[in-house]
């Protein structure tokens, strides 16, 4: 068995208005922008899996946030294939994944703490690897598939301050 799937989906311990924001922005994201289905299944492994394109974002806002995404490949080339409608090789599948980080965390940003009267800049995905994360737990930290592919969350606030923006956000 992969041990990508070993993850549990009781995740009691996240505070649940960050965990929400993680999962609707994936699932808002992933539909409304290459219309794919995600699922939720839970936590990602111990110690990280085999994951080799990941990018990171460090978020502003009324907190001071880290965020890592990270899959396979070959998501990338399916990003960039349901966005253009064309094959794409693995270069326009880092770039597409790229947008996608981008869009995924204006997604976050906003759920976390609202747009109302606020100038957000644009996010700056860079290259990382496990070793570039913080050297606490995560925030929030969450594995999803699409199209039975993985794909891992992991968020950090800054002193786990909480989100201000409600439960209620909802699309």
């Amino acid at each position: 068995m992969d041990p990508f799937f070993l993850g549990t989906p009781h995740q009691e311990e996240f505070p649940k208005t960050e965990l929400k924001a993680v999962m609707e922005s994936m699932r808002n994201v992933l539909k409304s922008w290459v219309y794919l289905p995600s699922g939720h299944i839970g936590r990602p492994v111990d110690g990280p899996a085999r994951l080799s394109l990941e990018r990171s974002v460090s978020l502003e806002g009324d907190a001071r946030a880290f965020v890592t995404i990270r899959t396979v490949p070959q998501l990338g080339s399916l990003l960039c294939q349901y966005a253009t409608g064309d094959p794409c090789g693995p270069e326009e599948g880092e770039d597409a994944f790229y947008e996608f980080v981008n869009i995924f965390c204006g997604h976050l940003v906003t759920y976390l703490w609202g747009s109302e009267g606020k100038v957000f800049q644009t996010y700056l995905p860079v290259p990382t690897t496990p070793a570039d994360w913080p050297n606490v737990a995560p925030s929030v930290a969450c594995a999803f598939i699409t199209e039975d592919l993985p794909i891992e969350v992991r968020l950090w606030i800054k002193d786990n301050g909480p989100a201000k923006r409600a439960e209620s956000t909802s699309n």
